[in-house]
C-alpha cells in the first residue's frame, strides 16, 4: 500500500510539474507546486482512506474532493510572483485535471 501511494504521489508530481512548466513556471515556482502537492496529496488520500471505512462508494465523492484540492492549491500558490501569476486558479485547475484524468485512465488500465 505504501509503495502504491508513493507511486501515485510521484506520478502526480511529475504530471503537475509538466503542466507548471508549460505554464511557464520555473525554479522557485516549481518548488511551490511541489510543496503544495506535498500538503494536498496526502490530505486527500487520508480523507479517502478514512471515508472508505464508512462507505463502499467513496469513489463517488472523489470529484468533489478534487475540487477542494484545486481550491487549496490555488490558495497555496496565489503568492506566485506577479509575472508568473496569470490566473493561478486556472493553473491549479489545469494541473489537477491533467493529473486526475491521466490517473483515472491509468487506474482503468491496471484495475479491470
Amino acid at each position: 500500500m505504501a509503495l502504491s501511494y508513493l507511486f501515485a504521489l510521484g506520478a502526480t508530481l511529475v504530471l503537475e510539474l509538466i503542466v507548471a512548466l508549460v505554464w511557464g513556471l520555473r525554479k522557485r515556482e516549481l518548488l511551490m507546486v511541489v510543496a503544495a502537492n506535498l500538503i494536498t496529496h496526502p490530505t486527500l488520500h487520508i480523507i479517502l482512506l478514512i471515508g472508505s471505512f464508512f462507505t463502499p462508494n467513496i469513489h463517488l465523492v472523489i470529484p468533489a474532493l478534487e475540487g477542494g484540492v484545486v481550491l487549496a492549491e490555488y490558495y497555496l500558490l496565489k503568492d506566485l510572483p506577479e509575472r508568473k501569476q496569470g490566473n493561478i486558479f486556472l493553473l491549479s485547475l489545469a494541473m489537477n485535471s491533467f493529473s486526475y484524468f491521466i490517473g483515472l485512465g491509468f487506474y482503468a488500465i491496471i484495475k479491470p
